[in-house]
This record gives structure tokens, sequence and C-alpha cells, in this order.
């Protein structure tokens, strides 16, 4: 078994005569998304108690951690396990591993995935909220603002805003857990806001 590198494809690689190249890496990004324990990518779960390298693929990952949430009593699926429970601190050097010493599976987790886990469908749906919110007013600007500048800025950040959707939903949990990312997002949230009121005060000197 070879251990997970990197989506490049350009670690331990084999190449078999009568497999393409792209052959491969489509089968690589499969197995990325999709590897267990003895699948072509990952060890055995005897290896993974010795081993952090030897980890679920994400979507593997989100399957069966989603499958045991929801084996969790009612209390614990509405509120979750507890903001932390399960996020890597690097100011605590004690039981880094809890997810895998209690499921025994481990990945890289979506924010998606730990605030299901750690907040419950109560925290998740404060997110999704927020989310909700925030793309509306951007969306509110963007149909009524007057300031080309701000129009333009607004649809910048329409972008900018996906790209964080994307990252929470599918990659990672930098933005709500690893600073700047948390602060840049609430500066993004207040500049809806601020030129929103800067369009009001452009409008009044146009009109005067």
């Amino acid at each position: 078994a070879v251990f997970i590198p990197s989506l490049s494809g350009t670690e331990d690689l084999i190449l078999t005569n009568d497999v393409s190249y792209i052959g491969f890496l489509f089968t690589y990004a499969y197995e990325y998304l999709f590897s267990d324990y003895g699948s072509a990518l990952q060890a055995t779960l005897g290896d993974a108690l010795y081993d952090q390298r030897v980890q679920f693929g994400r979507i593997t990952l989100f399957l069966r951690a989603s499958e045991y949430f929801f084996t969790q009593d009612l209390f614990t699926q509405i509120f979750g396990f507890g903001f932390g429970s399960f996020t890597y601190n690097e100011w605590v050097f004690e039981n880094q591993d809890r997810f895998f010493e209690l499921t025994l599976f481990r990945g890289t987790f979506s924010g998606l995935l730990i605030i299901l886990l750690e907040t419950g469908y109560f925290g998740l749906y404060l997110h999704l909220h927020l989310f909700y919110i925030f793309y509306k007013s951007i969306r509110f600007n963007i149909s009524h603002l007057k300031n080309p500048d701000f129009i333009r800025w607004s649809r910048i950040l329409l972008v900018i805003f996906f790209i964080f959707l994307f990252d929470f939903f599918f990659y990672s949990i930098v933005l709500f857990r690893t600073l700047p990312m948390p602060l840049i997002f609430l500066i993004m949230y207040m500049s809806v806001f601020y030129v929103r009121s800067m369009d009001a005060s452009y409008n009044v000197r146009k009109l005067n």
C-alpha cells in the first residue's frame, strides 16, 4: 500500500505499462476521495493504530462520520459533541486523535463535517443561516447600488464568498478555525454594509 502523499500524484507513483498516465490520475483521484483501509492508496487498520498518515479519503470519511453521527442520541445530534471536541489544537498535546479513538477511522475534515459533529444540527443551521444572509446582502448590493466601483467590489466579494463556501463544504476547516481567516471573513461581511452606506452618500452628492 502507498500512503496518500498529495493529489498531484507525483510521489510514490507506480505506473503499469497498460494504464495511461491520464487514466492513472483519474484512478488516483478516485482512490484519494474514496480510499478505505486496505485500498490501493492506504494501509490496513492495524497500521492505522500506529501511523496517523493512514487516513480515509474525503468522501469515505464524510460518509462514515455522518453514519457515526446519526447513531448518536437526539441531544447529541441537535447540539453536537461540543465545540473543539475533534478539532486539532496546537496548544494541547494530548488526545489529538480523539475521533480515531472513538471511531477507528480518521481523515481530513471539511468545515461542514466538523461543524455537524461538534455543534450538531443547531450549529449547522446557524452557519448556513449566516451564509444565506451574507449571500442575500451581497446580491442586494449588486442589484441596488448605484456607484459602479461599489457594484464591482460587490461582485468580487461574491466570487470570494463562493471560494470560502467551497472550502467550507468540501475541503477544510480554516474558515472559522484558523486565524486570520475568521477576521477576513468578518471584514468582508462588514464591507457589505460599509459600501452600502458609502453608496447612499454618493447618491446624495450626485443629487446635489
